[in-house]
């Protein structure tokens, strides 16, 4: 008995078919055109080389499937409505951020979108976040002020020479987050970047001076924006503290022993007793 071979009903190609007669990559053709359908029967024509690229994916069941998830259907009807601006600004609103990453990336693969660094826009996004949840709206403005002119600023730079890495997004993010934990520290102290002292700045580095390293381009870029007092230059002291020393062992007091010089006399104080800003 021969067997017809199984073929898709509307391409013809021969093959298993995915549903109702289809194969794979007709039934992925199918639910993507009703997916970007503009409300007219039609697919949005700036979405056109979307639909072209990806109705062609090696796997079309992994395509559907994506395309059916509730968060992606509404993202991709979203940019479907002739009403919305298709925009790296548009993706910004969406979310969760992992499913419009992967979309923001094949709107650039395709042409719909322009090129932007990866990167750099997840670094955005994250900021955005970072900055909704500083409560205090004190804090919440001048870390903005810090990241905007400072953080982002740098990665700009390094965007416009090259790809942003990894590791420079993971450094931008600390900064950011020892920005934050520093001024929510100087508040259980009742103090505020206008009255914050050398005494402030020693107590922060004192308790954990390898994790609050990373403080030192907010404290510099806040002098530089005269909202943190400069410190008075002191002797240089040595790059790292002594490793055989605790940090807690560190007295910032006057007095000490006249037979054992000081840890906080000039020349021998640690890092964090002679902060000195960049001039």
């Amino acid at each position: 008995m021969n067997i017809p071979p199984l073929a898709c009903d509307n391409c013809g190609t021969e093959g298993w078919r995915y549903r109702r007669g289809l194969c794979g990559p007709c039934a992925l053709a199918a639910d993507l055109r009703g997916v970007l359908d503009n409300g007219d029967g039609a697919i949005r024509p700036e979405l056109l080389p979307f639909f072209e690229g990806f109705r062609t994916m090696t796997n079309p069941r992994a395509g559907i499937q994506w395309i059916h998830r509730p968060h992606v259907h509404q993202m991709l009807r979203t940019l479907a409505d002739p009403a919305t601006p298709i925009t790296h600004e548009t993706l910004d609103e969406m979310s969760p951020w992992r499913s419009v990453a992967y979309l923001r990336d094949l709107l650039m693969l395709h042409g719909v979108l322009p090129r932007a660094d990866r990167h750099l826009i997840l670094f955005q996004r994250w900021l955005r976040d970072t900055l909704t949840a500083v409560s205090d709206p004190d804090h919440r403005q001048v870390i903005t002020r810090f990241a905007t002119w400072h953080v982002l600023h740098r990665l700009r730079r390094f965007a416009e020479r090259g790809p942003v890495t990894d590791k420079q997004t993971d450094s931008a993010r600390i900064e950011v987050r020892q920005a934050i934990a520093f001024l929510s520290w100087l508040s259980q102290r009742d103090h505020e970047l206008p009255n914050c002292g050398q005494a402030d700045i020693d107590a922060w580095y004192a308790g954990a001076y390898i994790a609050r390293r990373r403080t030192h381009a907010f404290l510099r870029w806040a002098m530089r924006a005269k909202l943190l007092p400069r410190m008075p230059s002191r002797t240089s002291p040595p790059p790292t503290p002594h490793p055989s020393v605790s940090t807690s062992a560190w007295p910032c007091s006057a007095a000490s022993s006249p037979t054992r010089r000081s840890p906080c006399s000039p020349g021998s104080r640690p890092p964090w007793c002679c902060f000195t800003p960049n001039h």
